[in-house]
């Protein structure tokens, strides 16, 4: 007997995805569990223990609103949640979770990335059985959110900004007003009309317009390896994702002992595009004059993100101070677990050490850039 009441075709979509799941659970209990994520209304007819913390959980309503009546989704979160129970707590379990669906669902562009089943379980199988993924991802998604965070606060708190305001349907533009709209039922519905036909009051930064690019440097050098690699790489990821909802073009440089690869951005990320950072490294010596010298081929402001130490040939750092100045160009270096070299911090316009691989300082670097 199940735990939650369920009809005929919850049942046939039971028996359609039951030998796809891993569980360290009984039958009956993991059966429980898939309903509890795929159906759209819940009813418990036998208490346990597992389903009430899963429903206690401050990421279940997220996750719920995700996975109901998406079988493939459904799947993933069970399979996840059941075949690790043993050895994570159930909050962990669903932080996994919730970072996974944040991705396939999209994130602060307010449109739905819609994946057939076969494409979903694969990126479930490249994400949530990659223990250095989940950090990477978790990471993203939070780092991603507190970019998008602080950018809507830009208008009201920064003195001096320069916005226009247009009608569309960007939630990572919305004006504050029409945040406020979404607390009450009755605007709500006329929100979701507006939103439909693309008629709510979104914002556009002027200031700085000239500058349609972002350029950022990245150490993918041996000693960035690990926990450094993968925060470093979430926080580029979050930053390229508002650049691009900004209009910007965002150039990632990946560098070591020289350029390794360039890669461009100017439409919102792919789950490829994500996979693909989150996964290449080289694992070189350090250059720094290598990675600068390509990042002034484009026409933007340059973020440097590095663990290491490089010395700057005096002729090469009078030519960079002296373009950066005619073009406009700051340069915001910051280093991981180590201080900044004398010669990079006469190029920078902002030097910033981070002791602390977490989300906190991962906000300190965003205050300083948005």
């Amino acid at each position: 007997m199940s735990y939650i009441k369920h009809d005929k075709y919850d049942k046939l979509i039971w028996n359609r995805v039951r030998k796809e799941i891993s569980s360290n659970l009984s039958d009956e209990l993991t059966e429980s569990i898939f309903y509890l994520f795929f159906k759209y209304n819940v009813e418990i007819i036998k208490s346990h223990e597992v389903i009430e913390k899963i429903m206690k959980s401050r990421k279940f309503s997220y996750i719920k609103s995700i996975t109901t009546l998406d079988e493939s989704l459904s799947l993933i979160a069970t399979n996840h949640f059941c075949s690790n129970i043993k050895e994570k707590d159930v909050e962990e379990i669903m932080n996994e979770i919730e970072s996974f669906l944040s991705l396939t669902y999209g994130f602060g562009g307010g449109e739905k990335i819609f994946l057939d089943p076969k494409k979903k379980i694969e990126l479930y199988e490249k994400l949530l059985k990659n223990k250095n993924l989940i950090r990477f991802l978790d990471f993203f998604t939070k780092f991603n959110r507190l970019a998008i965070k602080k950018s809507r606060r830009k208008i009201k708190h920064i003195v001096g900004v320069k916005y226009d305001v247009k009608l569309g349907n960007r939630i990572s533009n919305l004006l504050l007003s029409e945040v406020k709209n979404l607390a009450d039922p009755y605007l709500l519905l006329d929100f979701l009309r507006r939103y439909s036909e693309s008629k709510l009051l979104n914002y556009e930064i002027l200031e700085n317009s000239e500058k349609k690019e972002l350029v950022i440097c990245l150490d993918v050098s041996g000693s960035m390896r690990g926990k450094k690699e993968e925060w470093a790489k979430a926080l580029t990821l979050a930053i390229t994702n508002l650049s691009i909802n900004e209009g910007k073009k965002v150039h990632i440089i990946f560098f070591d002992d020289g350029v390794r690869e360039v890669k461009e951005f100017n439409k919102k990320l792919s789950m490829n595009d994500i996979l693909y950072i989150a996964s290449v490294f080289y694992g070189g010596g350090t250059n720094f004059e290598k990675p600068l010298r390509k990042a002034m081929e484009y026409n933007g402001d340059i973020i440097f993100i590095t663990d290491g130490e490089a010395e700057i040939s005096k002729n090469f750092t009078n030519k960079f101070i002296e373009e950066k100045k005619k073009r406009g160009i700051k340069l915001y270096s910051f280093f991981i677990n180590t201080k900044s070299t004398y010669s990079l911090k006469k190029l920078s316009d902002l030097s910033l050490t981070i002791y602390e691989i977490n989300e906190r300082s991962a906000e300190k670097i965003l205050d300083k850039i948005i």
